[in-house]
């Protein structure tokens, strides 16, 4: 199974839960719980741990909030807090002289945290949704405390913090530590928690997020924490619930019921503190004392935004998200046969589904009608931006594409390569058809990642009304992931009445979609595993264009690929060492 926080195929099946099942990525050292899927905003505003916070707010900043706060003294700056809650986090910086922002999906925090500390920067929102809405703002700080457990999108995320901070700006979270003792941290389960973190998977991923750890503690259970669990799961029975009616007559901050606490938490100790004290005892010297990690880490120098010019243009990218394409675009720009192709055929209208940051969308907005889609909220927004710094006009709409209108959340497959992204289900992505987008198109352009058949299957009215040229991409390993057969692509155009040609410096009409996969990727194709992409153009048959045939081209390919590999093969066994030459004598050696 795929990793989906770093996309190898490296994730092995180590426990379950309820539905959920329990995997651990050899690569990265994270652990996972499938199907990583957030349960919404609306669940926890139910979920009795989070809706009794708003209902009763914390009001002091807690040993993490002031250690932060700490560690940055006497700098100050500029503070965002994700999932900031109520806000006593904002309030303890506030104090201390920081200027404050907050967001949190949880419309009654917000609320809370405006009416008890006079917050005024609290917006109902996660940070993907807050990146775009204010692109300019830019913080010395982003705080996440026991939010990175929470979330399914971990690339979205990270690409907007690092997107909302200063050069060289800094982070700071907690999570859950996955060596505690169950019984410590019975909520550390799905659906509440979707990830398992230890330093060094916590460590892997900051690194590969674009961050240098400066600070990293595992926090231990102390004898309270450990008291306060032990009247959890026994002590229900011997509460009067005096604290709860003292709260109810005066609020939470009158003497009675400060005096109702007092008097709690003294019959807590007397009831719990030897048990306490024997069960820290036999926990100390193992990591299940551990509950917490906290972090501290730096952006390092240059992984914000890039900025790369091009002969096609200038584009913005994020560095770390988007390495794969940065690293094209510094080179060979990824789509100069599709450039001549497009010029050749000189379409008016063109749709992009699976537009990324723009790389094909804007070159071609110069001269023609462009339509694009792009259903990532962090690459729709360089898609956006990049328009505007090309000086280009075009139609793009934040939805992805399928067989059926619903919604979805954005998946990445690779790490590092933001345009290899598929959907999944649930989420807030709105899914639409191309049948409902679009009356009219002369060139379609897909790269949707193993999604290009039910993409085509929700655009049937609109290809046999417009008679389009299509562009897409065959990937085997992306197919088969979403269970799509190449040769039910290939009756897919041959029921459509198209005709199906590959490029090698001219057009080459196809014989068969599925023969030419083949010879172009016959390992993959007969034994599966990864294969290299490769472009196919279908053209309807009442537009068909001269060409030759393809079966040479395929033939010389394979027997090129086999030939390559051959090569491949041999210069990677072992060799025998050449014995020394005698003195005196020649210095050929013998093998």
């Amino acid at each position: 199974m795929s990793c989906p926080l770093c996309g190898a195929n490296a994730a092995v099946r180590i426990g379950d839960h309820a539905s959920y099942e329990l995997y651990e990525c050899s690569q990265c050292a994270v652990q996972f719980w499938w199907p990583l899927k957030n349960p919404g905003s609306h669940w926890y505003e139910r979920d009795e741990r989070y809706a009794g916070r708003n209902k009763d707010p914390i009001l002091k900043p807690q040993w993490n909030h002031k250690k932060t706060i700490a560690f940055f003294a006497p700098k100050g700056g500029s503070v965002l807090d994700v999932g900031c809650g109520v806000g006593n986090f904002l309030a303890h910086a506030k104090e201390k002289g920081w200027k404050t922002a907050g967001i949190d999906f949880d419309r009654d925090a917000i609320e809370a945290g405006k009416r008890t500390f006079g917050l005024e920067n609290l917006e109902v929102a996660d940070v993907i949704t807050y990146a775009r809405e204010h692109p300019q703002s830019r913080f010395d700080l982003i705080t996440f405390f026991d939010v990175l457990e929470h979330i399914d999108n971990h690339e979205d995320f990270m690409a907007a913090v690092r997107g909302s901070l200063k050069e060289r700006g800094h982070i700071t979270m907690t999570v859950p530590h996955r060596a505690h003792a169950k019984w410590l941290m019975p909520a550390d389960v799905p659906p509440r928690h979707l990830t398992r973190w230890d330093e060094a998977s916590l460590t892997k991923f900051l690194e590969r997020e674009g961050f240098e750890v400066v600070y990293m503690t595992a926090t231990a259970a102390t004898i309270p924490f450990i008291i306060q669990k032990l009247r959890f799961r026994f002590g229900k029975g011997m509460s009067v619930g005096l604290v709860s009616r003292a709260r109810a007559a005066e609020g939470s901050r009158g003497i009675l019921t400060k005096l109702a606490s007092l008097l709690a938490k003294t019959k807590d100790t007397l009831l719990f503190g030897l048990p306490a004290l024997g069960i820290w005892l036999a926990l100390l010297p193992t990591k299940k004392r551990y509950i917490g990690l906290y972090a501290i880490a730096r952006l390092q120098a240059g992984r914000r935004e890039s900025m790369i010019e091009t002969a096609w243009g200038r584009f913005a990218l994020d560095p770390v998200a988007d390495a794969k394409m940065a690293d094209k675009l510094q080179n060979v720009f990824p789509h100069q046969a599709l450039f001549e192709l497009v010029s050749r055929l000189n379409p008016h209208t063109i749709i992009d589904i699976g537009a990324h940051i723009g790389t094909v969308s804007i070159p071609l907005a110069k001269k023609y009608k462009i339509i694009a889609f792009e259903p990532s909220p962090a690459s729709f927004n360089y898609l956006q931006r990049n328009a505007l710094l090309n000086a280009v006009t075009l139609e793009a709409r934040n939805k992805g594409l399928s067989s059926s209108p619903g919604s979805a959340r954005s998946v990445s497959r690779h790490g590092g390569n933001a345009g290899a992204r598929t959907l999944a289900d649930g989420g807030d992505i709105e899914i639409s058809t191309l049948d409902a987008e679009a009356v009219q198109a002369d060139f379609i352009k897909i790269g949707v990642e193993g999604m290009e058949l039910s993409v085509l299957e929700g655009g049937r009215k609109l290809i046999e009304h417009s008679r389009p040229a299509i562009y897409f991409e065959i990937n085997l390993s992306a197919l088969r992931s979403r269970g799509v057969r190449v040769k039910q692509l290939g009756n897919f155009f041959k029921n459509h009445r198209y005709v199906l040609y590959i490029w090698d410096e001219r057009l080459c009409r196809l014989p068969t979609l599925a023969l030419a996969t083949f010879f172009i990727t016959p390992r993959s194709f007969l034994f599966g595993g990864p294969a290299a992409p490769f472009d196919v153009l279908a053209l309807p048959k009442e537009k068909i264009v001269p060409a030759r045939s393809a079966v040479p081209h395929l033939l010389a390919r394979y027997f090129k690929s086999q030939y390559e590999r051959s090569i491949l093969v041999s210069s990677r066994r072992p060799r025998v060492a050449a014995r020394p030459a005698p003195l005196g004598g020649n210095s050929r050696g013998h093998f």
